[in-house]
């Protein structure tokens, strides 16, 4: 895939998975760079909630093959993460500073971990739809 074809395919991914998602009236743009600020192998979201506007990090090493999923991924984040922030905010309040640490760390393990889990199946859906589609 060219460069301008991996631009016009992430961009159309994007669009179709913020539909999907009910992200219609968030504003989600991409950029294809080289080193992402975070450990993550493909991807990555920033996330700006008062404007309702995101940016998909995606690594120039992302295979073609692990756009999908990186794009559903970070899409997800959008939708789960509110829930891990109030968390976050009801352990700041209750909570003294160590234990804080440690469950802002297990609530970001298991948002991480919900996110993959729903990516796969939105993906695997994704391909049983176009599977019986094409076998009308």
């Amino acid at each position: 895939m060219t460069q301008k074809e991996k631009e016009n395919y992430i961009r159309d991914k994007i669009s179709f998975w913020q539909q999907i998602l009910k992200l219609e009236n968030w504003e989600i743009d991409f950029k294809i760079i080289d080193k992402l600020k975070i450990e993550s192998p493909y991807a990555n979201i920033e996330i700006l909630w008062d404007a309702q506007k995101a940016i998909v990090e995606i690594s120039e090493r992302c295979p073609d093959e692990e756009l999908d999923i990186s794009i559903i991924h970070e899409l997800a984040h959008i939708v789960t993460h509110p829930i891990a922030m109030f968390a976050e905010d009801i352990i700041s309040e209750l909570c003294e500073q160590k234990t804080q640490r440690i469950l802002k760390n297990e609530i970001n393990l298991k948002e991480e971990n919900a996110v993959g889990k729903l990516s796969k199946a939105f993906l695997e859906l994704d391909s049983v739809k176009k599977i019986s589609k094409n076998n009308q």
